[in-house]
C-alpha cells in the first residue's frame, strides 16, 4: 500500500469509472490526489506495478470516514479490498482514531460483506441517497466501526 498522487489520476479515474455505478469525476478526484483536500488516498499495486484498487478516507481524530473503496475488475475477489482495509485500519490506529464511519449502497453485497468482516456494524439508513444510472434512487446503509 502506498499513498497516491496526481500522477495516478487517470488510473484512479479509470478504476472508478469501471467499478462504480455513479463514479466520482476527475474534477473531484484531482484535488484529493494532489493533496489539496482533507481527503487522502492509498492504493494497492500488483507485482507488475499495476494499480489494482484504492481507498479514499478523511481523518478528523478521533473519528474517520471511509469515503470510497474501489477494486479494479480483474483484481476483485483476490484480497485487494481486504489489503486496503488492513492498511486503512493501521492508519486509523496510528492517527488515534477510535471510530470510522462509511456509507454503502444497500445492494452492494460484496462491500457489505467486506465491511462487516472488518468490524463495521449497521447504524442507520439514508433513504434514496444514491442515484441509479438508469433512473431512480437507492438507500445508503450507514456503518460504523469502533476501536482502532
Amino acid at each position: 500500500m502506498s499513498p497516491l498522487g496526481a500522477e495516478h489520476l487517470e488510473q484512479v479515474a479509470g478504476i472508478e469509472e469501471r467499478g462504480q455505478l455513479t463514479p466520482m469525476s476527475r474534477g473531484l478526484l484531482a484535488p484529493i490526489l494532489a493533496g489539496d483536500s482533507r481527503s487522502r488516498i492509498i492504493g494497492a499495486f500488483d507485482g507488475a506495478g499495476t494499480l489494482a484498487g484504492f481507498l479514499i478516507y478523511s481523518l478528523l481524530p478521533p473519528e474517520s470516514e471511509l469515503e470510497d473503496l474501489c477494486v479494479d475488475l480483474p483484481f476483485r475477489n483476490l484480497g485487494v479490498g481486504s489489503s486496503l482495509m488492513g492498511a486503512y485500519c493501521a492508519i486509523l490506529e496510528e492517527a488515534g482514531c477510535s471510530c470510522s464511519h462509511l456509507e454503502v449502497r444497500i445492494s452492494n453485497a460484496p462491500a457489505l460483506h467486506l465491511y462487516r468482516k472488518w468490524g463495521y456494524g449497521d447504524v442507520g439508513r439514508r433513504r434514496d441517497y444514491y442515484r441509479l444510472p438508469w433512473g431512480g434512487r437507492e438507500d445508503a446503509l450507514l456503518m460504523t466501526r469502533s476501536g482502532a
